[in-house]
């Protein structure tokens, strides 16, 4: 992530800190944090704390979920990210395996051992019939961080037991149904790993996910963010009010 290799486990120790102090008291957490962006030349952290000192609520709501994630997927997630960000020279991968036949575990294995420096990858799931082996195989990428999307009721409890020995792996799962989302994410809080949600989203049934009311609904369930998922092209007029709503 640093030119001097030596510079990384100094901050990873500040890392930590921030975010013992971002679970104890969020204000302080932040201060330092805005060290660490100072202190090691981070400054595309600037924006996010100044968007995190203008909106309480969402400190707040980043204070919950730093006490229910484990501090190690946090961290992680965190140095990838910004690897991601200070390295020109990274793949991203992006895998959908909703309708074409999907790759098997060891297909998968191979690819990725045949493409160096990937910041990230995403796999879009459905009755995937290898998800509790694929989690244990991206286990393995400690370099790499994983999105995993998945259908609440694809959930097991070989899944969940895998996901909670991760430290690189955060797990979407829909939201279009918030009784199942709930549920589901109850399940998973018990090996604290770092959940989201998506939805799929087009002209039809944008204004049922893109209002407070939806928001509110959601934050009860806990999760830690939500990701739109585009399924078809907006007209302009429509895609101007996405975008306002989603700044």
């Amino acid at each position: 992530m640093f030119g001097n290799k030596l510079i990384q486990p100094f901050f990873e120790y500040f890392l930590d800190k921030a975010i013992d102090d971002f679970i104890n008291e969020p204000k302080q957490g932040l201060t330092h944090l805005e060290k660490i962006s100072q202190d090691f030349n981070q400054l595309h952290l600037k924006d996010i704390i100044l968007k995190l000192k203008q909106n309480n609520s969402l400190l707040t709501h980043l204070q919950k979920i730093l006490i229910k994630t484990n501090k190690a997927i946090i961290r992680s997630f965190i140095l990838n990210i910004m690897q991601a960000i200070n390295k020109r020279k990274t793949e991203i991968l992006h895998f959908d395996f909703r309708k074409s036949p999907p790759l098997q575990v060891n297909q998968i294995k191979n690819l990725l051992s045949k493409t160096e420096k990937i910041a990230y990858a995403c796999f879009l799931l459905k009755d995937y019939p290898e998800l509790e082996a694929l989690v244990k195989l991206l286990q393995k990428e400690r370099d790499t961080i994983f999105f995993i999307f998945l259908e609440p009721r694809e959930l097991t409890s070989n899944v969940i037991e895998a996901l909670s020995k991760t430290e690189n792996i955060s797990l979407l799962l829909q939201a279009d149904n918030l009784n199942n989302l709930h549920e589901a994410n109850k399940l998973i809080s018990k090996c604290h790993c770092l959940s989201g949600a998506y939805v799929f989203v087009n002209q039809e049934n944008l204004n049922i996910y893109l209002n407070q009311k939806y928001f509110k609904s959601l934050q009860e369930t806990e999760i830690a963010f939500l990701i739109y998922i585009r399924t078809e092209k907006l007209p302009d007029t429509i895609k101007i009010d996405y975008l306002k709503f989603l700044k």
